[in-house]
């Protein structure tokens, strides 16, 4: 098997995260799930790591950053303005609305504000990855070995003076996985094998990273959020996990029994933008209903049904952005 091979499941790997970080919004605890519940939020890493690698190749196909810039924009920008647009609607209506907000959520900014207030600090740190991408890139296809390492550790480094700022610490600890991501792409592009001594490295790397995770969440916990310590683990766990995750779903395709479950996941990876944005419009808006209603008897009942409302949001959001996109080619058309 070579690292190329295992992308093939990248927008499987993007389903498993999906439903992962939906794990880990629901609110009732399921048994036999706490581990996946409780760090599921692991799957935003999963979703850097695939998008560093997407960043990779997209960048190696048209070297042009202004076009890949506008390639991902346009991408990001019509589901999240939508779904921001809707959540101030929202807030504007409970007396939750100020200008400066609304403009800094709309833009992408208001994470790096540091007020609070945001949608969701996703938004502005993919922003943030795809504006270093181009930079990062050079460094992972172009540097020694040593030197790919070496700009690892400086990006860790980086994340020192952001201590005890927890809006900032969920961003920049996030980067060393984007760049872990761009890392895997070079080796693709370069058709590296995938050797025996290469998975033992990475069954030892994923087994202290989840070592590390747990010690930490039940040792460090003043320290989780205000030095990275919630994330950073990941970056042993994410890679190793993915790449795992590939040759499973390889077997899985080999038997006609369970042959759909990785087209499956992939539809559902297709989707991952979609649901993203849907499932913290739900866990931001569902309390205040809950609230206002008076329905604290029936809250579970509210967050089950909000699942359906997740689905269905996320196809209608699709939808929403699919006819955007046709207009706005046809408007580019008819300019031109």
């Amino acid at each position: 098997m070579y690292y190329k091979d295992s992308l093939r499941y990248r927008q499987g790997w993007l389903g498993i995260a999906t439903l992962l970080i939906l794990l880990f919004h629901f609110p009732i605890k399921i048994r036999g799930l706490w581990a996946l519940q409780t760090f599921g939020y692991g799957g935003v890493d999963i979703c850097l790591f695939a998008s560093g690698a997407g960043c990779f190749f997209s960048l190696c196909g048209n070297g042009d950053v202004g076009a890949f810039l506008k390639r991902r924009l346009r991408r990001l920008a019509p589901a999240c303005i939508l779904t921001i647009g809707f959540w101030l609607v929202f807030r504007f209506v409970i007396g939750q609305f100020d200008v400066p907000m609304a403009v800094g959520n709309l833009l992408g900014l208001q994470s790096f504000t540091n007020r609070g207030l945001e949608f969701n600090w996703y938004i502005s740190a993919i922003l943030l990855f795809y504006f270093l991408a181009p930079y990062l890139k050079v460094g992972a296809e172009r540097f020694s070995p040593v030197g790919k390492v070496l700009l690892l550790l400086f990006l860790l480094i980086c994340t020192v003076p952001f201590w005890n700022v927890n809006g900032y610490m969920i961003i920049v600890t996030r980067l060393p996985i984007f760049y872990a991501g761009m890392l895997l792409g070079d080796l693709s592009m370069r058709s590296v094998q995938v050797k025996r001594s290469h998975i033992i490295w990475m069954a030892l790397s994923f087994v202290i990273g989840v070592l590390t995770l747990r010690f930490c969440y039940w040792n460090l916990t003043p320290y989780l959020w205000s030095h990275g310590l919630f994330w950073l683990p990941f970056l042993l766990i994410v890679p190793p996990l993915c790449i795992g995750l590939s040759l499973f779903l390889a077997l899985l395709n080999k038997w006609k029994v369970v042959r759909r479950i990785p087209s499956f996941l992939s539809h559902i990876g297709d989707y991952s933008l979609e649901l993203y944005l849907m499932q913290v419009l739900w866990v931001v808006m569902t309390p205040t209903f809950i609230n206002k209603f008076r329905l604290q008897a029936h809250s579970d009942a509210v967050w089950i049904a909000g699942v359906g409302a997740v689905i269905l949001g996320s196809l209608i959001l699709k939808q929403c952005t699919k006819v955007l996109d046709r207009y706005s080619h046809k408007k580019v058309r008819t300019i031109s």
